[in-house]
């Protein structure tokens, strides 16, 4: 559960009794969240998203790395995302309106991936 720090935390833990190095993680966490207008929007539904979609990928790379099960010789991250979530194409936005908080958070995840491949040079990021 990529909302749930702690979930992440005894995730990593258990993973490590496992395995002692990750090859390749694929970030999937996605929820879009409620379909609302944008009069209707309250923050609890942008914390909600950004909570599972952005917020946990960081925390399990960051627990993965605390564990010492990413890294060298080098892993591979790669985050899933979409076109609706990171670009504001017509076509999408006018098919699913009110998908603020899941755009976002899709933007935020890569922005989120590009720092820490600058950060980190054991990491290749997708």
């Amino acid at each position: 559960d990529t909302s749930a720090p702690q979930s992440i935390s005894d995730w990593a833990a258990q993973v490590q009794q496992h395995t002692s190095h990750i090859d390749v993680l694929i970030n999937n966490a996605g929820m879009y969240g409620r379909r609302l207008q944008l009069s209707e929007f309250e923050a609890d539904d942008f914390m909600t998203v950004f909570q599972t979609n952005a917020v946990g990928p960081f925390l399990v790379v960051q627990q993965l790395l605390k564990q010492r099960l990413l890294g060298p010789p080098g892993s591979l991250v790669v985050n899933v995302s979409s076109i609706m979530a990171s670009h504001g194409d017509e076509t999408v936005s006018s098919v699913t309106p009110g998908g603020y908080a899941y755009r976002c958070a899709g933007t935020l995840v890569q922005v989120i991936g590009l720092q820490i491949q600058f950060e980190s040079h054991a990491l290749f990021w997708l």
